[in-house]
């Protein structure tokens, strides 16, 4: 009885990792320039900071970007580009129908 117990319980336990999920929400200070591609800039990131999700709020975000320039593709109309600016940086990753799903937007 208790091996199967065991089992069921590990059952439970390996199916519930197999969907989990993490998303984060992040404020970033960073300086844009202009590319080629519409709706895409070279971002100097300067600052970022967690403001929601799996991550401990007021914390460093997407730390290997700081300090570096990045290409990114940004929603927005009227972006200002040579000044720094606050954009929204958002992460999802979890699993889908068809495996892993990863999205990542940024947001004037």
């Amino acid at each position: 009885m208790r091996i199967l117990f065991t089992i069921i319980v590990l059952s439970f336990t390996l199916v519930s990792t197999a969907h989990a999920s993490f998303w984060i929400e992040c404020e970033v200070s960073a300086v844009l320039t202009e590319t080629e591609a519409e709706g895409k800039y070279n971002a100097l990131i300067k600052k970022a900071v967690v403001t929601d999700g799996h991550d401990a709020k007021g914390g460093v975000c997407i730390k290997d970007l700081i300090g570096k320039n990045t290409e990114i593709e940004i929603e927005g109309t009227d972006i200002p580009v040579g000044e720094s600016i606050l954009l929204k940086y958002n992460f999802y990753n979890g699993m889908g129908p068809d495996g892993v799903v990863n999205v990542t937007s940024w947001k004037y």
